[in-house]
């Protein structure tokens, strides 16, 4: 379930001003899994989305601003170059910020990255860009979550990909090129807190 929340005409498209999303969610992966330790049957609200239409008319979407707020600490950065995995340890609570360039035919396997990842990489997230199938995926079959999917959305001048993804303790929430966005519950462990680059730089 979705509402808008902007002015207070009932018209909410055509009149002038700012338009903020919240969704509540539901969310289970009981149908899935076997295990009661790792499953969940969760109703939360999701965080609210700032929306907008770009110059050719595509409706946007990105976490409002005043989310900012929250920021702890100084950021993390990490840049990938040929052949070279950025890996590092994160938390239970990131912001991720990526930036993909696409360069020729590199991105034929999807790409993207990996939260909440156990040190022998056996345990992740994966949140991912599959051109092939002009999709973006969360991938979290490695914690007790089926993948979900949603179209690949772009503009065909742009050659490049961002996300923006909030992890909070088990909830993932992915925004892709402020159009497509993805939330999800997963059940990783106490050691799971790395994050890193998947399906760049040459290695997969």
């Amino acid at each position: 379930m979705c509402r808008t929340l902007g002015s207070t005409n009932h018209n909410q498209v055509l009149v002038p001003g700012r338009r903020v999303l919240v969704c509540w969610l539901g969310l289970s992966n009981t149908a899935s899994v076997t295990d009661p330790s790792i499953a969940f049957d969760l109703n939360m609200q999701g965080l609210a989305r700032d929306l907008s239409l770009s110059p050719r008319r595509e409706l946007l979407q990105q976490f409002m601003p005043e989310l900012r707020a929250l920021r702890t600490g100084p950021p993390v950065q990490a840049t990938e170059r040929a052949g070279t995995r950025a890996i590092m340890e994160g938390s239970f609570a990131l912001e991720i910020f990526c930036r993909f360039t696409l360069v020729g035919g590199a991105a034929a396997r999807p790409f993207g990255v990996s939260v909440l990842r156990s040190p022998d990489g056996a345990e992740h997230t994966a949140l991912l860009v599959d051109l092939a199938r002009g999709l973006v995926v969360v991938d979290g079959s490695a914690q007790a979550t089926e993948p979900r999917a949603g179209p690949f959305l772009t503009a065909p001048e742009e050659h490049s990909v961002s996300l923006h993804a909030i992890v909070d303790g088990q909830t993932i929430e992915a925004i892709w090129n402020n159009r497509t966005a993805l939330t999800v519950q997963v059940a990783p462990s106490n050691a799971s807190t790395g994050v890193s680059l998947v399906g760049v730089g040459g290695r997969s």
